[in-house]
């Protein structure tokens, strides 16, 4: 029996932090939907003849995101979350073998994905802040011209941006498929959404999975010109979102105030972490630097990063810990939040930081 050789490389995807009653490791949105609104899709659910297959064509749903984000209905391809529609640019669009340019340490699934389908990849290293310019994506691309070159912005897990202006500039001048990933994208102003359809090598994703509180649901968005649209539509699964999640997605789409609110609870609450994360770099026994976020989350990085996952696993807690000296924290309810930042003050600093 011959499978994928690729198979020797890979394990099943897996976050430690389902196992943990407090997770704050997959930068989810921790602002709960409300009651009317969870009637609202209970409704729509109860509505649903879910002995036929879901509409093919997602159309209700690709008005409702159309209208949202001020976006062409046909140019947009929703999928099951972003990972399925990275899964079809990286496995079906571009070339057997040929190669995906990306930055080292960004979202995983772009690289499983390369490995999956038997392409090659390059990573280019990021600078000791934990930033990339657009320089050098472009390097690289001069470097190695690869058939598609693929970053989030506002990156995961930095929590850094390219500007818009830096990353269409990138898009004129790479040459080659470019994707810009923003899943993030709902906590900065520097979107390039509705530049989607006006570029023929450029697909921007978006989720419902961070700002809007639809993890549960997987929902991912690709916008681009008619012609890669057409291509997407094609290579993708036959009924590849549910009907279950199409008529949520579509009902939560229509709601902004939601998206507002949320937003504005995250922001405050970032705010929160943020200062008292550099209150407690400035006692901490150890060095830790805190990374300067736009998003939902924050990246730490630590002498001694184990110490401090040790620390919030025997409490419960999971936080997303990527080597011995890196760790990125996602916002929480108020609560839930001060417990895991007087943790980590304890494990940092010692007692005498309570003084």
């Amino acid at each position: 029996m011959r499978l994928n050789p690729a198979l020797d490389s890979l394990e099943p995807f897996s976050y430690c932090g389902t196992d943990y009653p407090t997770r704050l490791d997959a930068n989810e949105s921790c602002v709960p939907l409300s009651e009317g609104l969870r009637r609202e899709l209970a409704d729509a659910i109860l509505s649903l003849n879910l002995n036929c297959y879901p509409d093919d064509r997602t159309v209700a749903l690709r008005q409702a995101f159309g209208k949202a984000f001020s976006v062409d209905p046909d140019c947009v391809v929703p999928g099951n979350g972003s990972d399925e529609l990275i899964n079809m640019i990286v496995g079906r669009l571009i070339p057997y073998q040929g190669l995906v340019l990306g930055v080292e340490r960004d979202f995983g699934s772009y690289w499983s994905n390369a490995a999956i389908f038997g392409r090659r990849v390059e990573k280019l290293p990021r600078r000791e802040d934990m930033t990339f310019t657009a320089d050098d994506l472009l390097d690289g691309v001069r470097r190695y011209q690869p058939d598609l070159l693929i970053f989030s912005n506002p990156n995961n897990p930095s929590g850094s941006q390219l500007t818009r202006e830096e990353v269409i500039r990138v898009v004129e001048e790479a040459g080659c498929l470019v994707v810009v990933d923003e899943a993030y994208m709902d906590f900065s102003d520097q979107s390039i959404l509705d530049l989607a359809g006006r570029y023929p090598n450029l697909i921007v994703l978006r989720t419902l999975s961070k700002a809007m509180g639809l993890a549960g649901a997987r929902i991912g968005f690709a916008v681009s010109d008619p012609k890669l649209t057409y291509a997407l539509r094609s290579v993708r699964d036959a009924y590849n979102v549910s009907a279950a999640d199409q008529a949520i997605a579509t009902v939560l789409l229509r709601h902004p105030e939601h998206r507002e609110a949320t937003l504005q609870e995250i922001g405050r609450l970032m705010d929160l972490l943020k200062q008292r994360l550099a209150a407690i770099a400035d006692r901490a026994r150890q060095k830790m630097v805190v990374y300067p976020s736009v998003t939902n989350f924050v990246l730490l990085r630590l002498e001694d990063a184990d110490a401090v996952s040790a620390a919030m696993h025997a409490q419960g807690i999971s936080l997303r810990q990527f080597d011995p000296h890196l760790i990125r924290i996602s916002v929480a309810p108020e609560a839930t939040l001060l417990r895991v930042l007087d943790l980590l003050e304890q494990t940092v600093c010692g007692k005498e930081c309570n003084g």
